[in-house]
């Protein structure tokens, strides 16, 4: 059996455990790092519990739940204003994408000429000439 407080660190054997105190916190342990209680402590803590039962009685708990009251596996309940607003924000959305579409194209097709297909070269194209085989 080991005397002393156990060092961060150290290999004892479940055997040489017992009595051992911890050095970190000062509580006796059991090799699994839980606390030994003595069946003084556990009587007490039995006694503590049965007099709050014959005190105030066994507590019901009240569980409130606020889901909304949605269903398992069914589409949400929309109401009307819901439905439309969300047909005013999508439409002015595309409105508004289909406009800037229009009137300001460059913005998705670039800020440049686009080029003339029919004046480049074979050499740019990378097209051998005719003569070669």
């Amino acid at each position: 059996m080991l005397r002393g407080p156990v060092v961060l660190g150290q290999k004892v054997t479940s055997g040489e455990l017992s009595g051992v105190h911890c050095s970190l916190t000062g509580n006796r342990r059991c090799l699994c790092g839980e606390p030994d209680m003595s069946s003084w402590g556990r009587a007490l803590g039995l006694a503590r519990t049965g007099s709050r039962l014959l005190t105030r009685g066994p507590q019901s708990r009240i569980t409130v739940r606020n889901g909304g009251g949605a269903r398992y596996r069914e589409f949400p309940h929309i109401t009307k204003r819901q439905l439309f607003e969300a047909e005013f924000i999508s439409s002015a959305m595309w409105f508004w994408v289909l406009w800037h579409c229009w009137h300001d194209s460059d913005a998705v097709l670039g800020h440049f000429p686009w080029p003339d297909a029919s004046q480049w070269t074979d050499e740019e194209l990378g097209i051998p000439p005719d003569d070669e085989e």
